[in-house]
């Protein structure tokens, strides 16, 4: 985060931080004081959660065909002689 100055080169973590903090500061501006009371948890939480959901997404496909790899290393370790 610190060190990439290239907005193209930014890990997906830091976009989605990045669009939380945008969308939340633009509801501040665009909403008074007692709508902002009331709504200020529902929609930046669902954010969240979506964002969970999009960087889990890649994990949970690629992890199946590299189980047996995990695997393999977990017992590798676990073995002593």
């Amino acid at each position: 985060m610190l060190f990439v100055n290239d907005p193209k080169m930014h890990p997906m973590q830091l976009f989605l931080r990045n669009m939380l903090q945008d969308v939340t500061k633009m509801r501040r501006d665009d909403m008074g004081d007692a709508m902002l009371a009331e709504l200020s948890q529902t929609y930046p939480d669902g954010l969240k959660m979506a964002s969970v959901i999009i960087t889990m997404v890649p994990i949970m496909l690629v992890y199946p065909f590299l189980q047996k790899y995990f695997a393999a290393g977990v017992t590798l370790g676990a073995v002593k002689e």
